[in-house]
């Protein structure tokens, strides 16, 4: 599952990312929302992350 993960320092800078946007938006994501996020991310073959 975490095969697609090439290593967790790149994996924590996008989820800091993501919760960096969610507080920008005042959204409150869960972990397992942000998690799922993330791996949905990866597993859709996105080599790299861009904020909206």
């Amino acid at each position: 599952m975490y095969n697609s993960i090439h290593s967790s320092t790149a994996f924590l800078a996008i989820a800091k990312r993501v919760k960096r946007s969610a507080d920008r938006i005042q959204i409150n994501l869960a972990p397992k929302q942000v998690m799922a996020e993330i791996l949905d991310l990866y597993n859709f073959g996105c080599s790299e992350f861009r904020s909206v």
